[in-house]
C-alpha cells in the first residue's frame, strides 16, 4: 500500500491511498461472503453461494461497492497510523479514482493549530445565594397543612371548605340541545365528588365557587356559567354552561399544631427546631445547585468573550456544532465518530452543553482541542467514553449516485 498525504487548508487534509492488488481481491471476496449472508439466493444456504453465483446474482458493481465498504475503513486507518494523523473528526471517501489499481482519496479533518490564550487566568467571583427565613417557613407551613384531616361541620360552607356533592353539568348547544360536561375529580361508588369551594371549585367550574357559599348539606342549587374564551379545554371555551349542584356535606381541614407526633410523620426529625435546620439545609442545597448553574453559563460566556481565534475552520466547527447537538448514526456497516463537545472548567456544565449555541460552540472549540476533550460514539448510558483507536475508525461514505 502507497500513501500520500496534502494539507489542503488549515483545517482540512487530502490523504490518496493506493491499494496492493490483492487487497482489492481479497474484500471483494469478503464481500461476496457478506451479501451470501444476508440474502436469499435460489437453490444456496445463507452464506454458502459460491463467488461467481453471488457476482452473477448482484452485479460485479455492487459487489465491488460493498468491498470498499469493507476495505475503505481498513486502509485508511492504517494510512492514518503512517502519517500520525489524528483527524479531529470523521473522514470522508470523496472519490474511488482507480479500480487498477485501486485509488481512494479521503478528505481528513485536522485539529485547528489554535492558541487560546491565558484563558485559565481568568477568574470570576461566586456569590452563596442566600436562603430567606420567609421561604423556610412556607415550606414549614406546607408540610404542617399536609397533615390536615376533613371533618364533617354542620355550618354553611364557607372559601376552603371540601364540598361532598353531586354535581351535574351541562353545555348549551346552538340548536337548543345539552351536552354532558365531565365533572372529574375523586368520586365514591354513589358519583358524588369532593370540590374545593374556592372561585372555580378547582378549576373545572369557572366563576361557580363565590355562588355556592353558604350552601349546606342537603341543599341543592341550579347555577349558570360561562366559560371563558381562554379556558383551557378548547371545545368549551366561550360556552355557556348550567350545573346542578347537590350538597351532601360539608367537610372542613382542621390542620394540627407542631408536636413530636407531626415532626416524626413529616420527616426523620423529633422536634421542630430540627426540621427547621433541615428544611434550611434542604433549601439552601437547592439555592446553591441553582447558583452553580447559573454560574457556569456565565463563566462560559465570559469564555467565549475572552478566547479569539481567527484560524479556525468555518466548516468544520459547524459540522462540529451539529455532530454536538444529536447522537452519531450508525449504518451501512461502518462507523462515524460524532461530536460531543464537553468543557471542562473545575466543574461540569452538565445538561447545559446540550444548548450551547453555535457561536458559543465554535468560540470554545479551542479548549476542545487544548484541553483533550474528544468526539465520540454516544454509548446507550448517555455518556460520551473516551476515544480510542479501536472505536475511531472516523471513515464515512458519501452516497453514490
Amino acid at each position: 500500500m502507497t500513501t500520500q498525504f496534502e494539507k489542503t487548508g488549515e483545517c482540512l487534509g487530502t490523504l490518496t491511498i493506493e491499494a496492493e492488488p490483492t487487497a482489492i481481491e481479497s474484500a471483494m471476496k469478503r464481500a461476496a461472503r457478506h451479501l451470501a449472508e444476508h440474502a436469499n439466493i435460489p437453490g444456496f444456504r445463507k452464506g454458502k453461494a459460491p463467488y461467481a453465483v453471488v457476482v452473477t446474482q448482484f452485479g460485479e458493481q455492487a459487489v465491488f461497492d460493498e468491498a470498499i465498504e469493507i476495505l475503505g475503513p481498513e486502509l485508511y486507518r492504517k494510512a492514518l497510523d503512517e502519517h500520525t494523523i489524528e483527524p479531529a473528526r470523521a473522514g470522508t471517501l470523496e472519490e474511488v479514482v482507480s479500480r487498477e489499481p485501486l485509488v481512494m482519496r479521503f478528505s481528513v479533518p485536522l485539529a485547528p493549530e489554535v492558541d487560546p490564550g491565558a484563558y485559565r487566568e481568568l477568574r470570576m467571583p461566586f456569590e452563596e445565594p442566600p436562603v430567606e427565613e420567609e421561604q423556610v417557613e412556607r415550606v414549614l407551613e406546607s408540610l404542617r397543612q399536609s397533615q390536615g384531616l376533613l371533618a364533617p361541620v354542620d355550618r354553611p360552607a364557607a372559601a376552603g371548605d371540601i364540598l361532598l356533592a353531586k354535581i351535574i353539568a351541562n353545555l348549551a348547544t346552538a340548536d337548543g340541545k345539552t351536552e354532558s360536561i365531565p365533572v372529574g375529580g375523586k368520586g365514591d361508588e354513589d358519583g358524588a365528588v369532593e370540590v374545593e369551594l374556592n372561585e372555580n371549585l378547582g378549576g373545572r367550574f369557572p366563576g361557580c365557587g363565590p355562588k355556592l357559599e353558604g350552601i349546606r348539606a342537603g341543599e341543592t342549587r341550579e347555577v349558570d356559567f360561562s366559560y371563558p374564551d381562554t379556558f383551557p379545554v378548547e371545545r368549551l371555551r366561550a360556552k355557556a354552561a348550567h350545573m346542578q349542584f347537590n350538597c351532601l356535606a360539608v367537610k372542613e381541614r382542621r390542620v394540627p399544631e407542631w408536636s413530636e407526633e407531626i415532626v416524626r410523620a413529616v420527616s426523620d426529625k423529633t422536634t421542630v427546631e430540627d426540621l427547621r435546620v433541615a428544611v434550611r439545609e434542604a433549601l439552601q442545597a437547592q439555592a446553591r445547585t441553582e447558583a452553580e448553574q447559573g454560574y457556569a453559563r456565565e463563566v462560559l460566556d465570559n469564555v467565549v468573550t475572552f478566547i479569539q481565534h481567527s484560524r479556525l475552520d468555518a466548516e468544520l466547527l459547524e459540522s462540529d456544532a451539529r455532530h454536538a447537538q444529536a447522537a452519531p448514526k450508525r449504518g451501512g456497516g461502518h462507523r462515524s465518530s460524532g461530536g460531543a463537545f464537553q468543557a471542562e472548567l473545575d466543574f461540569s456544565v452538565g445538561a447545559d452543553s446540550g444548548h450551547i449555541r453555535l457561536l458559543r460552540f465554535s468560540r470554545l472549540a479551542p479548549l476542545r482541542y487544548c484541553e483533550g476533550s474528544d468526539s465520540c460514539h454516544h454509548r446507550r448510558d448517555g455518556r460520551p467514553p473516551r476515544l480510542s483507536r479501536t472505536n475511531f475508525p472516523t471513515f464515512r461514505l458519501q452516497p453514490r449516485g
